[in-house]
């Protein structure tokens, strides 16, 4: 749970040992997670779904089947393309789907061609990157781990304090507990403190550390149970 396990891609998300906010770490002062969205004025776009969705260390991405492809969360090193940090998530480009390392983000177009920005462009385009078209069954982030059921439900374990486990509980209860209201889940993607799960009805919800407005939601509030991601304007 504790071990820095690298970068994990596509739908996984990614797990980083540093860079450029630095490592947090548990003795670090923590804002108490909150189980209510206070939406800033987003209406999400419910005419259109969510298809993909992936995950870097401080960051989220979504990508809708119209191909609208969106990111939350931190800028630091361009993984939004460059314009700053943003808790509303910010279209970068259409595609056909979209994946994240730990500091970039890269989205592809229907003949595979690879656009990408952030961490030097993602590393410096165009080389492919496999393709995952089932989710992994269990994700992880720096000091917590989450599990996608048989049934859509969702189950996480290890480090609360930011609410990273989504159950609404309080940051002393035991380090396990299932998702809140989540059971028709079929992808996962975690970054290092939150975790979000494209459901089967075609929305996306996040939960966990939400620093930088990785959770998409409008707010920089940790969140202990899942809200919607947004869809830009």
């Amino acid at each position: 749970m504790s071990r820095c396990v690298g970068l994990f891609t596509v739908l996984v998300g990614a797990v980083g040992c540093g860079g450029a906010h630095g490592p947090i770490r548990p003795s670090e002062p923590r804002t108490e997670p909150t189980t209510e969205a206070t939406p800033t004025g987003i209406a999400e776009r419910s005419e259109a779904r969510a298809t993909h969705v992936a995950a870097g260390r401080h960051h989220s991405c979504v990508r809708w089947d119209d191909g609208v492809v969106a990111c939350a969360g931190s800028d630091g090193l361009g993984q939004l393309g460059g314009q700053g940090d943003s808790a509303v998530p910010r279209a970068l480009g259409e595609g056909t789907r979209v994946e994240a390392s730990e500091f970039g983000t890269c989205w592809f177009d229907a003949g595979g061609e690879r656009s990408c920005v952030g961490h030097e462009a993602y590393e410096a385009a165009p080389r492919p990157v496999a393709r995952r078209d089932s989710a992994e069954r269990v994700v992880s982030g720096r000091w917590h781990r989450c599990e996608l059921l048989e049934t859509g439900a969702v189950r996480c374990e290890g480090d609360r304090a930011f609410g990273q486990l989504g159950d609404g509980a309080a940051a002393t209860a035991p380090a396990s507990g299932s998702v809140r209201g989540l059971d028709d889940a079929v992808l996962l993607a975690a970054g290092e403190a939150h975790t979000c799960a494209l459901r089967a009805r075609g929305d996306v919800v996040c939960w966990g550390a939400n620093t930088f407005g990785q959770l998409g939601d409008g707010t920089r509030e940790h969140r202990s149970t899942p809200v919607v991601f947004v869809r830009p304007r």
